[in-house]
């Protein structure tokens, strides 16, 4: 959920945002036939996280309740936690990430490499979240700076509805993943304040 309040995250020029507590299911989806459920046992902070579990690679989607202007957005921050230490840093497709898109974005889950989530959407940084892998069973704090050179053709920043989130495309059996605390981070003085 939403929250309007704004948190100082470096002391003038970022503001953070919190996107999603993951205290609930609600707007949050997986790829179909793999499980999604909300954990409140294995969690970073609050009642709750989003676990999903799957053989092979994961996608965690969620779609907000209402539209964002993510126009001066520098970054986003979640928390993250896997029983393998590849969660994020190796797929079979190529595409691991996260996906920033606007409305015109598919709804709920989509491949990585659909043609029109790229069209509508934004990509983090790939290098800086394949690196920021935490080891096994242990929760980190990720931030990632967003792309802006991978903004798709119709991607409007002002009207930004989803954040999905790919990873784990290996093959294997019994994967789990846990998200957390999901942020944005703007600077100041670009765009809208």
């Amino acid at each position: 959920m939403m929250t309007a309040a704004m948190i100082s995250a470096s002391a003038e020029s970022m503001t953070q945002v919190q996107i999603s507590n993951c205290d609930s299911l609600e707007n949050w989806n997986c790829y179909p036939g793999d499980g999604i459920a909300l954990d409140t046992e294995v969690k970073n902070e609050g009642t709750g996280s989003i676990k999903t579990y799957q053989d092979g690679g994961f996608a965690a989607c969620y779609d907000m309740p209402e539209t964002m202007d993510f126009s001066n957005a520098v970054s986003v921050t979640f928390d993250f936690i896997a029983n393998t230490d590849r969660a994020l840093s190796e797929t079979a497709e190529g595409k691991s990430g996260i996906v920033i898109a606007s409305e015109g974005a598919p709804a709920g889950y989509c491949e990585a490499y659909d043609e029109t989530l790229s069209n509508y959407g934004v990509w983090v940084d790939e290098a800086s979240y394949k690196a920021q892998e935490p080891p096994a069973n242990t929760w980190k704090t990720i931030t990632v700076n967003i792309d802006w050179s991978r903004a798709g053709e119709n991607f409007d920043s002002t009207k930004v509805k989803y954040i999905k989130f790919f990873g784990q495309g290996h093959p294997g059996n019994g994967h789990e993943q846990r998200i957390d605390n999901v942020r944005v981070n703007f600077e100041k003085g670009i765009g809208k304040d």
